[in-house]
């Protein structure tokens, strides 16, 4: 008389939680091994051969992990709430990053237009255009005397339009095919202003 084949147990939600993660940084490692090619890690000569031992001893734990579920009722509780708390501090350090990110005021430059060859022709101005208010309360439709350099330097003169715009007007005109570079002093924005 033959036995029985023994019923396999289900999966519980932790085992399948723990494969899920272990697949997504499973998949990111052979997707960097693609995009970077692979790299061997070499331990410096002053490092104790049990610091390696260490090292695959915590890579071994780590696989453990899959199977969440088994094991005594203090160690899945245990599993549990160190899960628990480190997709609390991700999702914590996510939600912190993007609600930093929006308190951001963004700018966009407007780069001057070619002279046209005319008579007389007025010079194409340069417009750095913010998101939000920026200036400081005392400098907004004022001209700006310090605190912007430009590269390569030109003669003109600097201005606040209302406190969200930089405007730059040349008294010369601009050089074809040349890259300008603008630097901005912390001294010129509000306090508690931040840039990108």
């Amino acid at each position: 008389m033959s036995s029985p084949n023994p019923v396999p147990k289900k999966p519980t939600l932790f085992s399948i939680l723990g494969r899920g993660i272990l697949s997504v940084f499973s998949f990111l490692g052979k997707t960097l091994v693609f995009l970077l090619g692979s790299v061997k890690y070499q331990w410096p000569w002053w490092i104790t051969p049990g610091i390696p031992k260490l090292a695959r001893l915590v890579g071994r734990s780590a696989r453990s992990w899959v199977d969440l579920g088994k094991g005594a009722w203090w160690t899945r509780g245990l599993k549990a709430v160190t899960l628990t708390i480190a997709l609390a501090a991700l999702g914590f350090g996510v939600f912190t990053l993007v609600q930093d990110r929006s308190s951001w005021t963004n700018f966009e430059v407007t780069a001057p237009t070619p002279t046209p060859l005319v008579k007389d022709a007025t010079y194409s101005v340069l417009r750095v255009k913010f998101s939000s208010s920026a200036a400081r309360v005392d400098l907004a439709d004022k001209t700006v005397g310090e605190g912007i350099v430009l590269e390569p330097a030109m003669k003109g003169s600097w201005k606040w339009q209302g406190d969200d715009e930089l405007i730059f007007s040349p008294s010369e005109d601009w050089t074809c095919d040349t890259g300008y570079r603008v630097t901005l002093a912390p001294s010129l924005f509000a306090d508690g202003l931040k840039l990108p």
